[in-house]
């Protein structure tokens, strides 16, 4: 069963020139035989406000993965929880402490993010259009569909470079620890 894609405002949304994301969950029944759920929770995007929004595709709040008795899907699907694709309201879901989120970013054309920082690994691939990343050392890239980047807890901003096409990329964002670098603690940083 398709997935259905609600904004934050209980809206569709789909960047202009996207389709609409379908999601697929896939589990065990009693006997050990693979399928998929049958109605997967509704994709909730979270809308920043600046041409760009987040949706959060699947998370699971530890590692390893609790795969038994699908406690994974158990945490995703609580309500209470942080994993609740509901719960993805603030820019502090982007990052879940001890755990793994999957998101998706869809860009208008000419958007981009204020400069920020996340206590994460981002493993981040580009799916349609222009993509660029700025680094806080001014160097930036370039990067278009397939391509990829290993995002290691540094100060970035990304762009869509087309005035007319927006972007879709999906990241896979792991909690960090804590690091120091040059004597001071790195923290979560976001330019409002």
């Amino acid at each position: 069963m398709p997935t259905e894609n609600v904004s934050t405002n209980g809206h569709l949304y789909v960047a202009s020139g996207l389709r609409a994301i379908t999601r697929h969950i896939t589990i065990h029944d009693e006997k050990g035989t693979s399928k998929f759920l049958p109605s997967a929770p509704p994709m909730h995007y979270f809308d920043r406000g600046r041409g760009y929004v987040l949706s959060r595709v699947y998370s699971f709040p530890s590692i390893p993965v609790a795969l038994p008795k699908d406690h994974d899907l158990t945490a995703y699907l609580s309500k209470d929880g942080d994993t609740h694709p509901s719960s993805f309201t603030n820019g502090n879901t982007n990052v879940l402490e001890g755990g793994v989120n999957f998101i998706v970013v869809d860009m208008d054309p000419g958007s981009s993010t204020p400069l920020h920082r996340t206590v994460s690994v981002d493993l981040v691939v580009v799916i349609e259009g222009r993509l660029g990343l700025w680094l806080e050392s001014g160097e930036a890239i370039q990067m278009g569909p397939g391509d990829m980047v290993v995002q290691r807890g540094t100060m970035h901003k990304w762009a869509n470079l087309s005035d007319t096409e927006s972007v879709r990329f999906l990241g896979v964002v792991t909690y960090t620890e804590r690091i120091q670098i040059g004597g001071k603690p790195i923290e979560r940083y976001y330019d409002e």
